[in-house]
């Protein structure tokens, strides 16, 4: 719980820095 959510928004803000 939390992880998962942590990774997509790391990969969201790779995108959008």
């Amino acid at each position: 719980m939390g992880a998962g959510l942590y990774l997509e928004f790391d990969l969201s803000s790779k995108e959008e820095p």
